[in-house]
């Protein structure tokens, strides 16, 4: 029994070692993410969104600098309201968002681009134009007028005793 527990710690400890050699070949590295931040700088247009898949991929933020970033866990609900190109900033190694993306409806819109442990894809969303909800004309229908505030006394509500360490009584 003490020779079965012995091997299955050796195991465990084989393991963790072997984990903890591989995982700088699934992670990425400073030069991968500037790389990817420079592909997306140089590609961006307005209406562009990046997407991180895992979620937990959060060290993007620091080096996406071109559009806006969401971490959304359920990809085929995600609101991408005003959106039209869903870049996809991915960890291959931790899953593949693709069957979320295409159940929603969108399409690849360039085949995917690797950065070492990184990957990028656009997607095309396929969104409907926003209509805008007020024409040029209306915008300044309503102006904003500065007015004097009037200064209103407030009473005291509450009335304290002094004997006998009586509770405050509210006044009718």
């Amino acid at each position: 029994m003490r020779r079965v527990a012995f091997a299955l710690l050796l195991a465990c400890g084989a393991g963790s070692l072997l984990f903890d050699l591989t995982l700088s070949s699934r992670l990425p590295r400073e030069s991968d993410w500037a790389e990817l931040a420079g592909a997306l700088r140089s590609e961006a247009r307005p209406g562009d969104l990046a997407q991180l898949w895992p979620v937990w991929a959060e060290e993007a933020r620091l080096h996406i600098d071109s559009m806006p970033v969401l971490a959304e866990e359920d990809l085929v609900h995600a609101d991408y309201l005003g959106f039209k190109r869903l870049w996809v900033v991915s960890l291959p190694h931790f899953g593949n968002p693709e069957k979320g993306l295409q159940e929603r409806g969108a399409t690849p819109a360039a085949p995917a681009r690797r950065f070492g442990a990184l990957q990028l894809q656009a997607w095309d969303l396929h969104a409907p134009e926003i209509s805008p909800l007020t024409t040029q004309d209306a915008e300044h229908e309503v102006d904003y007028v500065a007015r004097r505030c009037a200064q209103v006394r407030i009473e005291p509500r509450m009335e304290y005793f002094d004997s006998d360490a009586q509770p405050p009584m509210m006044k009718p």
